[in-house]
């Protein structure tokens, strides 16, 4: 029997401390619900301790000998799925009482405009709890969507929610081809399945996200400095974090919908939420050589908007990253001139 509903979790370095959240999302799977978990952590223990999960009926482990990254991880784990819809789980992810048992109402229920299928989310952070639920999703307006998820600050949990594996893989095929792999394209990639359909609440907590790790700006920053690290980009790049999540998500709006008058709208809705982010971002100042020219481009572009467009960004961009990174630049160019 096909199932109806995989849950994808894919393990990076897991360790002792998760395993029973692991055990738990084996126990949700039946003749409908498929659990795949992909652990890269390369520990010998965890095989075995996935090996013990494999016994049961329709969970399927997979225990990796090499680390990948995070990106290539949850990729190899989605080529795993057999189900027409997919929720996405990070192993650190605590499931809550009946949110799995809802989603799978939902998608059996699920119309043909319907891309997805979210709820609520208790987010823990370091200082406390917060709830995270997105508003506004199951409108027929593209804009209206995209308000509503704007709406909340926190982490990105609607990029852990159940989508149409058809979709996830369309998304996660285009950021594979990407030159740069920054770490907001969770956000880009859930702005695409915005666009696409509307996506239905089930209206009780879905999960704990567990952002203890992330909770404050340091954190955060910290973060994102170390993708940057792995990824060859310099550190100064960080001051124009959120303008290129702007000038991308803008570009991808414009890509999918063409030029039109509700392009514009979701594009400039975008845009304007992202150069809040960039202008309350902080005064950012990174110990490279290139930290001055960074300054000056943002300088620039919080003097210039929204008067520029997004033909004059991306040159900027990529003269920019090519002071560090010529051959990520040149590839950058290419990949959004040719309307990806």
């Amino acid at each position: 029997m096909t199932p109806i509903l995989t849950v994808c979790i894919p393990s990076h370095k897991t360790g002792r401390r998760f395993q029973s959240n692991l055990l738990q999302a084996a126990s949700w799977a039946s003749d409908e619900i498929e659990v795949i978990i992909r652990d890269d952590s390369a520990d010998q223990v965890n095989r075995e301790f996935l090996e013990g999960l494999s016994s049961a009926s329709n969970v399927n482990t997979v225990w990796a000998p090499h680390t990948v990254d995070e990106h290539d991880n949850f990729r190899q784990a989605l080529a795993l799925a057999r189900a027409p819809f997919v929720l996405s789980m990070q192993d650190d992810d605590i499931g809550l009482p009946g949110g799995v048992a809802a989603v799978l109402r939902a998608v059996k229920a699920a119309p043909d405009e319907l891309v997805g299928v979210t709820g609520a989310y208790l987010v823990e952070n370091d200082g406390g709890s917060s709830i995270c639920g997105y508003q506004g999703l199951g409108s027929p307006d593209p804009a209206e969507r995209l308000r509503g998820y704007l709406q909340y600050q926190g982490p990105n949990c609607l990029f852990n929610s159940c989508v149409r594996r058809d979709l996830i893989v369309e998304t996660v095929g285009f950021f594979a081809d990407h030159p740069i792999r920054f770490s907001f394209q969770d956000q880009i990639v859930s702005l695409a399945w915005l666009i696409r359909g509307q996506f239905a609440d089930i209206g009780r907590f879905l999960f704990v996200n567990d952002n203890t790790n992330w909770a404050s700006p340091e954190s955060g920053l910290a973060k994102d400095l170390a993708t940057l690290e792995r990824i060859g980009m310099d550190a100064s790049i960080r001051r124009l974090h959120w303008m290129i999540c702007g000038f991308e998500g803008a570009a991808l709006t414009y890509g999918a919908l063409g030029h039109n008058p509700k392009a514009d709208q979701i594009a400039t809705t975008w845009l304007d939420a992202m150069f809040r982010r960039f202008v309350n971002d902080g005064a950012l100042n990174f110990d490279t050589p290139h930290n001055d020219a960074a300054g000056k481009l943002r300088d620039k572009w919080r003097a210039e908007y929204p008067r520029f467009t997004l033909e004059a960004m991306l040159p900027d961009i990529c003269d920019f990253i090519e002071r560090f990174a010529p051959k990520q630049a040149r590839g950058y160019y290419d990949f959004w001139r040719a309307g990806k």
